[in-house]
């Protein structure tokens, strides 16, 4: 069972309002999760005047938790955050901590199996690793041994414990490939490769689980927004310009797009 939530925001109005989507429709769709904490994650380089309307937006009407930490201004190296705050937190090790990107609707009830030790579930979405020309033959084979492949990242849902062990590695990778492979996909590539070798299983959770609008799963419990869709970039546009969020007409109209 979830038994804490965790997402980031960079600070920017489409964050921020992503995150009360996300939020009000995990909350409208999974009443168990009411009571269950939200932890939002922010870079401590954010000007007073963001982290304020952070919190403004986030009141305690909800039991949601700020944590900032150093970092440098990469909007990708933000991500690896999720390894500091739990190392810095008191979460029991074998706590269920969902991560989702803030650009997820809710859609339905989520039904997650149960996990097992060492297995970590993670976004249906699968990848190839993209090489740059100039990379030497040590950090090929580095993509080599995961057959070129990596998985992405936009949830992560597994114990603390696990999630831990599989990040071991995770801020080494990020350096190590930084120059070698596309930055956009650097901390999902970075991770894959951690968690190889810390010997945990990464899981796709299946296209009914979450769905995008790449792969035309609308009929599921999450929907990711995050691809580079002509719909993705529309929604995260209306994102970033909405004073208000109106959580049954977003949905219905989502539910009533014809791709």
């Amino acid at each position: 069972m979830i038994g804490h939530i965790i997402t980031l925001t960079d600070g920017s109005q489409a964050t921020i309002n992503g995150i009360e989507l996300l939020t009000a429709s995990l909350r409208t769709n999974n009443p168990i999760l009411e009571k269950v904490k939200i932890t939002i994650i922010y870079p401590s380089y954010l000007d007073r005047d963001k982290v304020d309307r952070i919190n403004k937006t986030f009141s305690q009407e909800h039991p949601t938790r700020l944590y900032s930490n150093n970092v440098s201004n990469d909007k990708y190296y933000l991500k690896l955050l999720l390894r500091n705050y739990l190392i810095s937190s008191e979460i029991p090790s074998d706590e269920d901590i969902l991560y989702l990107d803030y650009d997820h609707i809710c859609m339905r009830a989520l039904n997650f199996p149960n996990i097992a030790k060492k297995e970590i579930y993670v976004s249906s979405e699968i990848k190839n690793i993209e090489i740059s020309k100039n990379s030497e033959s040590a950090i090929t084979g580095i993509f080599q041994d995961m057959d070129y492949k990596h998985f992405n990242t936009s949830i992560i849902y597994g114990t603390s414990e696990d999630i831990l062990e599989a990040s071991k590695f995770w801020e080494e990778y990020y350096e190590l490939l930084f120059d070698h492979t596309a930055i956009r996909s650097l901390e999902e590539i970075a991770f894959s490769a951690s968690a190889q070798k810390a010997n945990i299983e990464l899981i796709p959770v299946g296209q009914t689980f979450q769905g995008n609008f790449s792969n035309k799963h609308l009929d599921c419990s999450i929907l990711h927004y995050g691809s580079e869709s002509i719909l993705s970039n529309l929604l995260k546009y209306a994102l970033s310009k909405m004073n208000g969020l109106d959580l049954n007409h977003l949905m219905n109209l989502i539910k009533k797009t014809e791709l």
